[in-house]
């Protein structure tokens, strides 16, 4: 009777022991996990100079303060099906202002543009889904869904007056579904990735520098929008139609774990 008493009492301590092991395991992988997910977010923090969440709202989440006046969107639920997390546009008249150009207006060479967006169609012949635009006499520059479903970041510079960028191939972007397109330039080279793979790595012959300042002239505009183009005419023009979310702009070329870390985020 004592003898299978100690047993008992010795293979509930087993237990118990192992019990507390696993618990502690958990939490040390708990914990773990935790400091991950933290050092990635600060990591994607580090370099912010535009951040628009749509959280119910306009407004830069960087220190830049270039938050956004609205123009016809409206709020929608976001990739995760938050409510309120994301907007609409109408691909006739809605769209977002932004009070003044990014960077300050000064000259880069280092950048990450990253975005979120549905689609419900391409745009029609001839025509272009505008997700950016900043305006400016041979400065502009420009993030665009293409007629046949692919992505463009160019920009124009006005010395000496020429078009660089990005241009995907065609029907690269699946429609009716969320999608996460970043372009990152360091110099003369320019990556651009979609829903986390590299589809396109360029290196530029020339320029390998962008003119974010204004200047009202000819054709051009003071202007810097999400989700149009504004010319002096025909005025606003290349409307985007559907679902955007999480724009984002860097002052450096983020690489390609940070880029994957966005798009699993």
């Amino acid at each position: 009777m004592k003898k299978s008493l100690v047993i008992s009492c010795l293979l509930f301590l087993l237990v118990s022991c192992n019990k507390e092991q696993i618990n502690s395991s958990n939490q040390i992988l708990e914990n773990l996990n935790s400091s991950s997910t933290q050092m990635r977010t600060s990591t994607l923090e580090k370099g912010l100079i535009a951040h628009y969440t749509f959280d119910g709202n306009y407004l830069d989440r960087s220190s830049s303060a270039n938050h956004g006046i609205n123009n016809g969107t409206t709020f929608v639920k976001d990739r995760k099906g938050k409510l309120r997390r994301a907007i609409t546009l109408n691909g006739n008249s809605s769209y977002v202002a932004l009070t003044k150009p990014f960077f300050e207006g000064t000259l880069v060479t280092q950048l990450t543009y990253s975005v979120w967006f549905k689609v419900p169609v391409y745009p029609g012949p001839g025509n272009q889904f505008t997700i950016s635009d900043k305006q400016g006499y041979w400065r502009e520059v420009n993030l665009t869904l293409g007629s046949n479903g692919d992505m463009a970041f160019w920009w124009t510079f006005p010395n000496p007056q020429a078009y660089y960028g990005h241009y995907s191939n065609e029907n690269i972007v699946p429609l009716n579904k969320w999608n996460h397109y970043a372009v990152t330039m360091n110099g003369q080279t320019i990556n651009a990735y979609l829903n986390g793979k590299l589809i396109s790595a360029r290196h530029l012959s020339t320029n390998g520098q962008i003119d974010f300042s204004y200047l009202q002239l000819g054709n051009s505009t003071n202007t810097n929008l999400i989700g149009a183009t504004s010319t002096v005419s025909p005025g606003l023009l290349y409307f985007f139609k559907g679902e955007l979310d999480d724009f984002r702009i860097y002052n450096r070329p983020l690489s390609s774990s940070e880029i994957t870390n966005l798009f699993n985020n």
